[in-house]
């Protein structure tokens, strides 16, 4: 407890002085930018007195850094030689991954959309100053990034620590990936389609608004984001196959199922409503039905998360096809949320007749692009009969995640449908009620629906049995009652050789080994 509580204190002290001296660095670097284009259009130079103030500051905060930095360091590096465990602790860990978790995107975001894109504009602003901050936050994660690499973590959770800064950033470029790779192709199709007329905005001229801005800086700052999401997959691509891994993975991979998804679905609905005769401006193109923007980053999103889940796959027996099965349950699930959801809009319109064209564009847009799940749904019913490896968990995964829906469909709807009769009946009904309430009867309906169906489906199948077991002791048959379902005894626990080989493979941890070892033991 002392040594944890020491070394806490050292990171503690190590990391402020990192964080100070990027401090100084910056405040060093906003005056020096100033005398550069990045002062834009209508920035002022630096004073005399600035620069000095500056400078000053920067020697001051460098050299208590430095000193107390560095001492500390000193302190780290002796402590790592004297109990080597420490290298690979949590506490070391927790400081370097989690400081630049904190710090990698928000300098990349700010690069991104503060200065990268700002330069686009005609008349560009003062980016010197977020530069500034952005060059010395970035040497901050350069600094992290470099003394984290010099020792492995260890324990599981140094280990955890690690994958929740890998996984944790690169989930979070990929957020900030997504308005970056839409207002690019905004602009795109725009320029190729509409030949600038689309954006709604009034060219430069005397007093007249201006573009936001151009397509090579859209481009610049699409791509800039887009190397580090791929970079943090580049440095993780030698990480096991852990849990954290494969759920940030796959909840990742559904992003982008999602993303393709919906641009079929905007696809699909400016093409009804084209059907429909309805109008659509360039500029409504554009906000709205711009569906190869969301089609191209939902395909590069699913291809670079498939590839990386393939890699995680090779490290476990029949890891592919396990990947490929939970693939299959991803999309039938997010295409069977867009059918019933658009199902739920075919109901309403129903009820609400006459609707307007754009009200069934949607709702048909939706129900056309998810109507394929019912093939997917059969797919994956034939392959639990066929009994396929995994096959089964796959099935009961879809259904369940169907039926997990639909109650909350049901709940919610019949929720929302009893507030807006009840309160109206009393005599206080709120502002559009009537159609509250049949939205709410509408998404009750839907999920009763699905309820019904994958319930008897579930029942069908046996998809329930098998979920609850007892554990029996070793050596003692189970006893078998008519009408009672036979508990399956517990496996005991492979030999430490097993255990030994996964470890030295890099497919445990030493704390998961540690575990499994002394149950080998106990059990023996």
């Amino acid at each position: 407890m002392v040594h944890n509580l020491y070394r806490f204190y050292l990171y503690t002290v190590f990391l402020a002085m990192l964080i100070f001296a990027a401090i100084g660095l910056g405040l060093l670097l906003q005056p020096l930018l100033a005398f550069t284009p990045l002062r834009g259009s209508y920035g002022a130079s630096p004073t005399t007195a600035v620069i000095v103030q500056d400078s000053v500051f920067f020697g001051v905060s460098w050299l208590i850094a430095g000193l107390l930095g560095g001492l500390h360091y000193w302190l780290i590096r002796r402590d790592m030689h004297n109990d080597p465990d420490s290298a690979g602790s949590a506490i070391r860990a927790f400081f370097l991954n989690i400081a630049e978790l904190l710090a990698a995107p928000i300098a990349i975001g700010l690069a991104a959309y503060g200065v990268i894109e700002q330069l686009g504009l005609v008349y560009a602003p003062d980016v010197s100053g977020l530069a500034a901050i952005v060059i010395a936050m970035l040497a901050l994660v350069g600094v992290l990034e470099w003394e984290r690499q010099r020792t492995t973590a260890r324990t599981g959770l140094a280990l955890f620590f690690q994958r929740l800064h890998l996984y944790g950033a690169q989930f979070i470029l990929l957020n900030l990936l997504i308005p970056a790779w839409i207002l690019l192709f905004n602009q795109l199709v725009d320029a190729v389609a509409f030949g600038g007329k689309g954006s709604g905005v009034t060219p430069c001229g005397g007093f007249v608004a201006c573009p936001q801005t151009n397509i090579l800086s859209s481009a610049a700052a699409t791509l800039w984001i887009a190397l580090f999401w791929l970079g943090y997959g580049y440095i993780a691509r030698g990480d096991t196959a852990s849990l954290l891994r494969r759920i940030a993975q796959y909840i990742s991979f559904a992003y982008g199922v999602g993303l393709v998804l919906y641009g079929i679905r905007e696809g699909i609905e400016l093409g009804l409503l084209s059907l429909f005769g309805v109008s659509v401006s360039p500029a409504e193109v554009i906000s709205s039905y711009n569906f190869a923007a969301f089609l191209s980053l939902g395909l590069v999103v699913m291809g670079a998360y498939a590839l990386w889940l393939r890699s995680a796959s090779r490290q476990q027996a029949d890891g592919w096809r396990t990947t490929l099965l939970i693939g299959e349950v991803i999309i039938a699930a997010l295409m069977a949320g867009a059918f019933f959801w658009g199902a739920a809009l075919v109901l309403l319109n129903l009820f609400e007749l006459p609707a307007s064209p754009d009200s069934w564009a949607a709702a048909l847009a939706l129900v056309i692009t998810g109507v394929a799940y019912i093939a997917l749904d059969v797919h994956l019913h034939r392959r639990r009969q066929q009994d396929v490896p995994g096959a089964i968990d796959a099935r009961r995964g879809f259904v369940f995640a169907l039926l997990g829906g639909g109650i909350l469909a049901a709940a919610v709807g019949g929720a929302i449908a009893l507030y807006a009769v009840i309160t109206a009946a009393l005599g206080s009904p709120f502002d559009g009620w009537p159609h509250t309430a049949r939205s709410g009867l509408v998404a009750f309906l839907v999920g009763a629906v699905i309820l019904v169906v994958y319930l008897w489906l579930a029942n069908r199948e046996r998809l329930f049995s098998g979920l609850v077991k007892r554990a029996v002791k070793a050596g003692v048959p189970a006893t078998s009652t008519p009408g009672v379902a036979v508990e399956e005894p517990v496996v005991l626990p492979r030999s430490i050789e097993d255990v030994l080989d996964e470890l030295l493979a890099g497919k445990i941890s030493r704390d998961e080994a540690a575990m499994r070892i002394r149950e080998v033991v106990g059990a023996k």
